[in-house]
Order: structure tokens, then sequence, then C-alpha cells
């Protein structure tokens, strides 16, 4: 006869497997072990399954399509995740304001589109929290990071040795649109090293997704962590997604 080790041992190793559906995974999960900790934790108390992730903010100042079928994408898996696990996942997005701020978007456009994502995250009963707050209490700020910016900058090479800093500068070309590429990449990986602890500290029992791919994970935090796409194998983030054909 199985026991309720056993039963909840089986339980973990199937939700385990449907987050690494292809459907839904656009890399192999980080930390698979720790994952999978993770899971069977809340299985032994019968708590939703913590999933972590940033929602940002991009030039558009409604939700369109793609912010609709990503959320409906996150619905689904956990749909999926409750056919198996009743109490299901809990998701928790952090719209991350700050970034914005960083990138150059208008205050207009933050304020026109973070209050159309709360109102879809309502629609699909996921939570939200908005980082300036975490920035606060774990005493981030935009000077903080210039300053070690600014100190980094005094050793010799030291970008040219970050790894992935090619891609960030890469990306800042589309992304922002206050600085220089180089200079937006440089505040953007002190900017994400820092909040790496504040994640590991304020989140030590979740799980972190991300839509990133894991040539990036230098910058995403020390935590069990799945890659996923935001729909139909689409591989970009939502909220730079303009074009709704």
């Amino acid at each position: 006869m199985p026991t309720k080790e056993s039963n909840n041992n089986e339980c973990c190793k199937n939700i385990v497997e449907l987050f690494s559906k292809k459907k839904y995974l656009r890399d192999p999960p980080y930390q698979l072990w720790k994952l999978q900790e993770r899971v069977l934790s809340s299985i032994q108390k019968n708590r939703p399954i913590p999933l972590i992730g940033f929602w940002g903010i991009g030039q558009k100042q409604q939700a369109n399509s793609a912010d609709q079928r990503t959320c409906e994408q996150f619905s689904q898996l956990r749909q999926d995740v409750q056919t198996v696990y009743p109490p299901g996942l809990k998701f928790t997005f952090i719209i991350a304001l700050p970034h914005a701020i960083h990138n150059g978007i208008s205050q207009e456009t933050i304020k026109q589109y973070t209050k159309e994502m709360i109102m879809l995250f309502k629609k699909y009963d996921f939570d939200h929290i908005m980082l300036d707050k975490l920035w606060n209490k774990y005493n981030i700020t935009f000077e903080r990071i210039d300053d070690i910016v600014n100190i980094l900058q005094q050793q010799k090479g030291w970008w040219e040795q970050v790894q992935s800093h090619e891609l960030m500068e890469k990306n800042a070309i589309k992304r922002n649109k206050r600085v220089s590429p180089q200079k937006a990449a440089q505040f953007y990986y002190v900017m994400r090293n820092l909040e790496k602890k504040m994640l590991e500290q304020e989140f030590p029992d979740a799980i972190f997704h991300t839509f990133n791919s894991s040539s990036l994970a230098n910058v995403l935090p020390d935590m069990p962590t799945i890659y996923l796409y935001i729909y139909d194998k689409v591989s970009h983030c939502p909220w730079f997604v303009e074009d709704e054909r």
C-alpha cells in the first residue's frame, strides 16, 4: 500500500515533469534538485507552490494580446499542475518600475501600463508587488548602483570579463532610451546583482521564473529557476511586444 511519503514523491515528480514540458520551457531548469525540494516542501505543507518573477514595462501604454496570452499561458500551467496537485501554483509578479525608469520609459507610460497589468493579474488571480518597495527595504538605490559602477570602471578590463556582457549591450540598444548601450548594460548588470540577494532572502521557498534564456543566468538569483516561453514557444518578454499580429 502506498505511503503518504511515496504519494508526495510521486506528486512532486509529476509536477516537475509538467514544469519541464517543451510547451512551457525554453531551457532546462536551473538547480533541478533544489526545485524538486521546494515543490516537495509545498506538497508536504499542502500549500500552493510559490513562483516569483519580474514583470517589466516597455514602450507601450496598453496591455495587449501578448500580455493577455502570456497570462493565459501561466494560467494553463497552473491548471495543469492542479490536475495532479489541487492547491496548484501561486504566481507573484514583481512589477519592475525602477528598471523602466533606468530604460527611460516615461512616467505616463509606466503609470498606465502598470494599471492595466494589475487589472490583468487580478483577472487571473495572480499576486503582484512593486519592485521599488523591495528596493527601499533592501537599500537599493540608483545612487548606490552608480557608485558601484564607478568603482568597477576603475578596474581595467572588468567589463570584458563579465559573462554575457555583449548580450546585455545588445539588449540595451533595443530597450534603453537614456544612456549609451555599454553604460546601460553595466548599470543593469550591477542592479541585477544587487537584486539577487534581495530575491534570495525575500523568497526563500519560491521557484524563480524568467523569460530570459539561461545565457543570462549570471544576473539571476541563485534560486531554482524555470526559463519560460511567453506562449507558442515565443521567447520575447511580453512587455516589449508591441506588434499584436
